[in-house]
C-alpha cells in the first residue's frame, strides 16, 4: 500500500442507518412520489427510482429516509448467497429492512461505493445464514471491514475516472436498449406485412409450413474412434452453440444426426422456452441429437430460410410452436413437427422482399453486436481501472485535479 493512503475500518467512515416497512394494510401509506428500496431495486450503482414508492406520510411512519449521496447496501436476503448488491442514491430515497444506508462526510461516497464493490468477493465471506436460505451481513461484521482510504484529492479523482467509464457503459447500455427497441418494432412491420419496401407489390400469401418445409434426417454412421463436433440451441432463439468435441466411446447418446448449413433446428423438448435456430457455416457437418427436429426449406425460390429464422422469434410462432406440442405440462411437453407442419403463416410472394426483410434485420442485428462488444470492453477496461486504482498500484494524477 503506498505510504500516502491509510487503511481504516468501515465504522469509522460511515454511519450505518436501518430502514423499515411501513404498514402494508394503511393506503396512505404507498403509491407516493418517495422511492422505496428494496432488493430489486439494488440493480445500478446509481439509483434514484424504485419498483414500488411511498408517500410522504409513510416515509415518517415505519421506514427512514437515505440521503442523496448514500451508499444503499443489502445485508440480508437470498441474493446475498451470489453478490452483494449496492448502490448510491442519487436523490433522498426510503429503504427496507433488508438494506442499510451506509452515509458519511469524512469520505467520497463514490470513491467508497467503488472499492466496496472491488472488494465484493471479501463481502461475500462474510455472508452468513439466517435462516431458510436468507442470507445475512451482520453490522458488526461490516464495521470492521478494512476500506483503504487515499488523501481526499485522489478519492476525487479516482472516483471521476470510474464514473466516466460508467457514464460511457450506461450510455452503451441505453443504445443497446433503443436498438432491440427498434428491432422489435421492425420485426413485427416487416415479418407481417405491415410495412413493405418499396418495389414490391405481390400480394403476401397463406400457406401450410409443410408446404414450404420438410423434415430431413441425417443420421450418423457409429464409429466409436471418430471424432464427433457436437451443437445444441439456445433458449431464447439465441441460435447454436458448441457443446463440445468428443470421440464416439465418450458420447452416451448414440443417436446423433448431422447438421448443415441453412437447417432450421427445433428442440423437441425446449420448443416452448424458444429453443430454435438457424445452422450458419460455422456449425455445417455439426452434430445433433435425435431431440432435435430438422427443419429445411422446399425450394430456396419460395421460402428464404433466413427469413423463416427470423419469422419463427415472433411470439405467434412460439405459438404455434406450443400449440403443436404433446403433454401435461409445460416442462415436459414434446413437439410434434407433423402438427407443426399443418400451421398456416402469412408469407411475401417474391422472395425478394424476403430477402430485403433478411438484409435490413440483420444489419440491426451487427449493429447490436458491435455495440455489444464495445459495452464488453468498457466493462473489461473499468475492472481493470478498478484493480489498479482501488488499490494504489496506479496513481493518478491529482496535479491535474488539484488545478
Amino acid at each position: 500500500m503506498n505510504k500516502s493512503w491509510r487503511q481504516e475500518e468501515l465504522g469509522k467512515l460511515v454511519k450505518f442507518r436501518s430502514g423499515g416497512t411501513p404498514a402494508k394494510t394503511v393506503q396512505e401509506y404507498w403509491g407516493g412520489n418517495i422511492p422505496w428500496i428494496t432488493a430489486k431495486d439494488l440493480k445500478s450503482f446509481y439509483l434514484g427510482d424504485s419498483l414500488i414508492k411511498i408517500t410522504a406520510v409513510g416515509a415518517r411512519n415505519g421506514t427512514r429516509i437515505a440521503k442523496k449521496g448514500s451508499i444503499l447496501l443489502l445485508v440480508r436476503g437470498m441474493t446475498l448467497k451470489k453478490d452483494v448488491p449496492l448502490a448510491i442514491a442519487t436523490r433522498d430515497v426510503a429503504f427496507n429492512q433488508d438494506v442499510k444506508a451506509l452515509e458519511t462526510s469524512s469520505i467520497n461516497n463514490a470513491y467508497l461505493g467503488y472499492f466496496l464493490v472491488s472488494r465484493k468477493s471479501n463481502l461475500m465471506q462474510l455472508v452468513n445464514e439466517a435462516g431458510h436460505g436468507t442470507g445475512r451481513l451482520q453490522t458488526d461484521l461490516l464495521e470492521s471491514f478494512p476500506i483503504l482510504v487515499p488523501p481526499a484529492i485522489e478519492q476525487d479523482r479516482i472516483a471521476s475516472i470510474l464514473g466516466t467509464w460508467d457514464r460511457a457503459i450506461s450510455l452503451t447500455e441505453r443504445l443497446i436498449a433503443a436498438k432491440l427497441t427498434l428491432r422489435k418494432v421492425l420485426m413485427q412491420q416487416l415479418l407481417t406485412g405491415k410495412r413493405r419496401f418499396p418495389g414490391f407489390s405481390e400480394p403476401w400469401r397463406e400457406v401450410r409450413l409443410g408446404e414450404v418445409l420438410h423434415e430431413v434426417r441425417r443420421p450418423v454412421e457409429w464409429d466409436e474412434d471418430a471424432t464427433y463436433r457436437l451443437a445444441s440451441v439456445r433458449r431464447g432463439s439465441q441460435g447454436l452453440f458448441h457443446r463440445a468435441t468428443k470421440q464416439g466411446r465418450g458420447i452416451k447418446t448414440k443417436d446423433l444426426h448431422t447438421i448443415h448449413t441453412d437447417d432450421f433446428l427445433i428442440s423437441k423438448r425446449q420448443v416452448v422456452h424458444g429453443a430454435t435456430g438457424l445452422v450458419t457455416p460455422n456449425f455445417d457437418g455439426a452434430k445433433v441429437s435425435s431431440s432435435y427436429t430438422i427443419l429445411r426449406a422446399r425450394d430456396s425460390q419460395v421460402l428464404d430460410i433466413e427469413f423463416f429464422s427470423w419469422l419463427a422469434k415472433l411470439p405467434r410462432m412460439v405459438w404455434k410452436t406450443y400449440i403443436t406440442s404433446n403433454g401435461v405440462h409445460i416442462e415436459k411437453l414434446f413437439f410434434v413437427v407433423e402438427d407443426y407442419l399443418k400451421q398456416k403463416i402469412h408469407l411475401p410472394g417474391e422472395v425478394g422482399e424476403q430477402r430485403r426483410i433478411v438484409e435490413l434485420l440483420s444489419e440491426a442485428d451487427r449493429e447490436l453486436s458491435v455495440l455489444r462488444s464495445q459495452l464488453a470492453a468498457l466493462k473489461t477496461q473499468k475492472r481493470g481501472l478498478m484493480q489498479q486504482l482501488l488499490t494504489g498500484k496506479v496513481r493518478v494524477q491529482v496535479a491535474d485535479a488539484a488545478a
